[in-house]
């Protein structure tokens, strides 16, 4: 296999893990959240990766601007 094509799929396997990890602990913070207050709503995020990549995001960076962008209403 080709070094680069290798080394690229590392590092979105990478990306992928980290992403997944970062938006569980997001839901799990929420959870919580929603446990100490009852009247408290709070949407959990998709941790599909094939969905985060329809809308451009492959990082736990990508993740947080494509969430600041979502609340200041740009997309």
């Amino acid at each position: 296999m080709n070094y680069m094509i290798e080394s690229n799929n590392e590092w979105y396997a990478e990306q992928a893990e980290k992403l997944v990890a970062h938006i569980n602990k997001l839901n799990a913070d929420a959870q919580k959240q929603m446990e100490n207050d009852p009247d408290l709503w709070i949407g959990m995020l998709t941790n599909d990766i094939f969905h985060w990549a329809e809308y451009g995001v492959h990082t736990v960076a990508d993740l947080e601007k494509y969430l600041d962008a979502e609340a200041e209403g740009k997309y």
